[in-house]
């Protein structure tokens, strides 16, 4: 997480905004924003990219110009607010792009844009000049998902502080995840070509690429016009990036055809040794680049567009390169989860969130007093947001719905208690409630926790509730209703489930997919009006 009052080159500049055909070297002298540590520690447990075969199409036949911003999968070019460059383009281009196209949607509506504003208030601390890194906020999407931004109510609405409330919001946003993120390093022609293949077909043969993060710093960056006579004359390139200020940008293709003369020999080459380091690589190239699309508006470069060289790709971040040479991606799944099968249902308020991390756990023994497995979900509810109340821009309590279906292959066909825990550092607050959504069954069940009003005290607070799942073969003090009588102490009357006092210990009444309907305290004789429960057979159990 990156310190405190540190504003990012993120924000764009009327200076920035005006660019002349000549190389221009930007200095505004910002604090750092993303630092190359706070990048390299981020990418600790992304995957190194390792692209499969190539399925029919050989690099003879991969063309030399990649455009992907051309489809209409990519939305829109924007420009951000407060020092968001990493939400916004790992959440507004990214993410936005790369699961519109494996769903085969436009990311030209709001149904299917996804705002940047999500993750990056659980990150900014409440504060619009944090920064914060692409990583952080993927870890967050694949975690909670992600409401699009008709759910969301906007897009760069510029509400630092706000959390959103309501179940139902963060519950369409569950099935919009991440599978994974990925690393690839460069600094040879095989890096290259590697780039190259992803921004081509997502290195699989599919029918378009994927995009790409650079970070680098911004504040005293190259700004050229490729030359009159060469591919894509008068074009804007980044022949080197600055000394401070970290940005995040997205790549979206690659031009293998621009050239710039970095020795000023009057040629265009890859073949000499320009940087005099005895070795002839990328970091000699003055033929390439990619595609690079900003996120500071229209206004900025040729229509948010600017090259990059790939030499620059592979120069260190101290000689006008890119943070640890690496770029980043993401994977998504093809298609969304129908449903998710387990949710919790959490209704908290607290004056202080920066204090609190919220967990949600279970285990199979109902009787046990805290969970044998839990979990958190990213930065979200995880000592984040600021020195606020949990919505940040009101002191109500927040709702919020959180997926813990990664739980359903051990607990499906178990009773097991639920947890929701939450760790405080210090403040006020309470858990208001507690329920779990089953939707493993139809129609979907909710349980209920009694633990309602429940101080959120300094050290651990926890809230439990009960998912009873009875035997399908009832046995013992188990009965099943239909028609008849069943016992002394249950029976059908008329369509109502008579119950005498000899059953001291109350009943739960169960549908057969295991769901619980009710459960009744038996202090007298009771009759239960089972006409109203809309079917005939249940499964009834002694005892609460």
């Amino acid at each position: 997480m990156l310190k405190k009052k540190q504003l990012s080159i993120c924000i764009p500049t009327t200076a920035l905004l005006g660019i002349s055909i000549a190389i221009n070297a930007f200095s505004q002298n910002y604090p750092e924003g993303i630092t190359v540590s706070n990048w390299a520690q981020s990418l600790q447990e992304a995957v190194p990219f390792n692209p499969p075969a190539r399925l029919g199409k050989t690099a003879s036949i991969m063309p030399s110009i990649v455009d992907n911003s051309r489809y209409a999968s990519f939305r829109p070019i924007f420009n951000q607010r407060g020092a968001s460059c990493a939400q916004a383009s790992g959440i507004g281009y990214v993410f936005t792009y790369e699961i519109n196209y494996a769903r085969g949607l436009s990311s030209q509506v709001a149904a299917n844009q996804y705002p940047y504003d999500f993750t990056y208030n659980f990150l900014n601390e409440g504060d619009s000049l944090m920064g914060s890194t692409p990583v952080h906020g993927w870890n967050i999407v694949k975690a909670t998902g992600i409401p699009n931004v008709a759910d969301y109510g906007g897009f760069g609405l510029g509400k630092f502080t706000q959390w959103i409330s309501g179940y139902n919001t963060y519950y369409n946003g569950l099935t919009n995840k991440i599978k994974n993120y990925f690393a690839m390093y460069i600094r040879t022609q095989s890096d290259i070509e590697k780039t190259k293949q992803w921004l081509y077909d997502h290195a699989t043969g599919a029918s378009q690429g994927g995009l790409l993060i650079l970070s680098a710093y911004a504040d005293g960056q190259k700004i050229a016009s490729l030359p009159s006579g060469t591919p894509d004359a008068g074009k804007k390139v980044i022949t080197a990036f600055g000394f401070s200020g970290g940005h995040a940008m997205t790549i979206v293709g690659f031009n293998d055809s621009i050239r710039f003369d970095y020795n000023k020999d009057g040629r265009y080459t890859n073949t000499i040794d320009i940087n005099a380091d005895g070795v002839v690589d990328i970091r000699d190239w003055e033929i390439g680049g990619v595609i690079m699309v900003n996120t500071w508006g229209n206004r900025w470069a040729d229509n948010g567009r600017a090259y990059v060289m790939y030499k620059v790709l592979a120069d260190s971040e101290t000689t006008g390169g890119i943070f640890s040479n690496q770029l980043i991606g993401i994977t998504v799944d093809p298609q969304p989860r129908s449903k998710p099968l387990f949710v919790s249902k959490v209704v908290f308020s607290h004056d202080s969130r920066e204090n609190l991390r919220l967990k949600a756990g279970y285990s199979t023994v109902v009787t046990a007093t805290k969970p044998s497995v839990s979990k958190t979900f990213g930065a979200a509810f995880n000592y984040s947001g600021g020195a606020y109340p949990v919505q940040g821009i009101t002191t109500a309590p927040i709702e919020t719905a959180l997926d813990i279906s990664d739980y359903a292959t051990a607990i499906s066909a178990k009773s097991a208690a639920f947890f929701v825990t939450i760790e405080s550092m210090g403040g006020r607050g309470w858990i208001h409630s507690f329920s779990l959504f089953d939707y493993s069954v139809s129609p979907a069940v909710e349980y209920r926790s009694s633990d309602t009003g429940v101080a959120i005290n300094t050290g651990t607070t926890t809230v439990k509730l009960i998912r009873q799942v009875p035997s399908a073969q009832p046995s013992g003090g188990t009965h099943v209703v239909n028609s008849t009588s069943e016992s002394k102490s249950l029976s059908i009357y008329k369509k109502k489930l008579l119950v005498d006092a000899k059953q001291k210990s109350g009943i739960r009444i169960f549908r057969l997919d295991g769901s619980l309907v009710n459960t009744y305290t038996v202090n007298n004789n009771l009759t239960i009006d089972i006409l109203g429960l809309r079917s005939n057979r249940y499964i009834i159990t002694p005892g609460i």
